[in-house]
């Protein structure tokens, strides 16, 4: 926390005479464009490479309709999109798993040249659960509707200097297919990984302040109100799998304890960002609290039955998060890279008789991509990801090393109206993975059609094998406004 608040205490101070002067121009942002986080802060565009590496490592299921709706001149500050998604599953027993309505709104609006607002909301209600009765009530009731606020701030830009207050996300990270260096924001894993990415993470309430100097730019993050991953209950389509007990252990899980919103309970963190020769580089560190829960246990017998019993208690933890980000443009390719050194994070062991059942190690994970434009009708991209534990003892469920590599096609035809793309990523020391081949389709600038297949294979320690047998048909039809 110190390091984090060192940082704030330099961007604010230096941000105090920058008051009075004109808007400046910021030669440089690793983070999302100004269209890409709903509003932008009136900056000066990004260079044309570091546009170009965002697009190559662009979510492969981003909305497009969406991104060209927003990048178009608008009349009207109100915005909104609504889609029908519906999913068969196509893996013994077969039956629907989502008949789902999704809506959002949002509203955005300047109000001087240096202060703008922006107000979203979203919602769903998914039918599945009137269709068909194999959930569990507690599943139901927590993913058959939902009304949430989004994206909700104001922005102030004043000179070198940007403020965004409200609700929010960061992105520091921009992996294809998983997350990586996006540590800042909880994410909504009810679905595993499937949706648009922009629709997993969760805005938080924060304060976003960066500063530009020269070809530097500073960011603080300050985040007082603490939310945190959200999981499928048990029973529901992609529950994840409690760590592997032996055979016959009765299993209690209790719900996750939560820290409490108090200030000093926040979460914080800054990032140092800059381009050398080329290469743009991001520098950060994030001290917050865990966004998955670490499973502590407890063992004992079942004076009924006899039998071993496990408790588990889920809980939040506080870890240290350091990271790296470095992307470099030559025409026509992308190289990316992206490093996240974790301190003081739980993994679970095998061991009944290791106290909570969890040991406290160090982990880096690591990522290298490259994006690859042979022509306007293709991009691909390939990545290696790999985790280290740190100190691994043999007794830890997770292996030392865990690498897992990741290739992406999308086409582009008939002028860029139909999009037929597949993911595919297989961790090759668990021999898990998960397929993802998708068409979408678009007649017109506010309307696509999609329809795709998601496949899992694999052991069911891993984390796509979990999901085996839970192949899915799909079909998606969106209108944008």
């Amino acid at each position: 926390m110190p390091s984090f608040l060192a940082l704030l205490l330099l961007v604010v101070a230096i941000a105090a005479p920058s008051i009075a002067h004109a808007d400046g121009v910021d030669p440089l942002t690793l983070s999302l464009s100004p269209e890409e986080r709903g509003e932008g802060k009136g900056r000066t565009p990004p260079s044309s490479a570091t546009l170009l590496a965002q697009a190559a490592v662009e979510d492969p299921f981003a909305d497009i309709a969406k991104t060209a709706a927003a990048k178009a001149p608008r009349k009207s500050p109100l915005s909104f999109w609504i889609r029908e998604e519906a999913a068969y599953r196509t893996t013994s027993p077969e039956d629907w798993s989502k008949i789902k309505t999704v809506g959002a709104l949002s509203i955005s609006q300047r109000l001087s040249e240096a202060v703008k607002f922006k107000v979203s909301g979203r919602g769903y209600y998914d039918a599945v659960f009137d269709a068909v009765d194999t959930y569990p009530k507690a599943v139901k009731d927590d993913q058959q509707k939902e009304a949430v606020l989004r994206d909700t701030f104001v922005d102030v830009s004043l000179g070198d200097f940007d403020a965004r207050i409200g609700k929010q996300t960061v992105v520091w990270g921009e992996a294809v297919g998983l997350f990586f260096a996006d540590v800042v924001n909880a994410k909504d894993l009810r679905e595993f990984v499937l949706p648009d990415f922009d629709y997993i993470r969760t805005p938080q309430w924060m304060a976003d302040l960066s500063y530009q100097i020269g070809p530097v730019r500073l960011e603080a993050v300050w985040i007082p109100v603490l939310d945190f991953n959200r999981f499928a209950k048990p029973g529901a389509e992609f529950a994840y799998a409690l760590p592997p007990l032996p055979a016959g252990t009765e299993v209690a899980l209790n719900d996750a304890k939560e820290p409490d919103n108090k200030t000093k309970n926040s979460d914080g963190g800054g990032r140092l960002s800059f381009l050398v020769s080329g290469w743009d580089i991001g520098l950060f560190y994030f001290y917050a609290w865990d966004r998955f829960p670490t499973y502590f246990r407890t063992v004992d017998a079942n004076p009924a039955t006899g039998k071993p019993r496990v408790t588990f208690d889920p809980e939040h933890t506080r870890i240290k998060q350091t990271g790296l980000t470095v992307s470099k443009s030559v025409d026509p390719v992308v190289l990316r890279a992206e490093f996240v050194y974790a301190q003081d994070r739980y993994f679970p062991v095998t061991d009944l008789a290791t106290p909570r059942g969890v040991l406290k190690k160090d982990s880096l994970d690591a990522l290298i991509g490259l994006s690859y434009t042979p022509s306007r009708y293709l991009d691909t991209n390939v990545q290696i990801f790999e985790r280290v534990i740190l100190a691994h003892e043999d007794n830890l469920v997770d292996p030392k090393y865990d690498s897992s590599v990741s290739l992406q096609l999308v086409g582009k035809l008939l002028d860029g109206k139909l999009k037929p793309e597949v993911l595919g990523i297989t961790s090759l020391r668990r021999n898990d993975h998960m397929v993802r081949p998708r068409i979408s389709y678009y007649p017109a600038d506010s309307w696509r059609l999609t329809v795709g297949y998601d496949v899992f294979g694999g052991v069911e320690t891993g984390l796509f094998g979990q999901f085996a047998g839970k192949d899915r048909a799909y079909a998606e039809v969106q209108y944008t406004y």
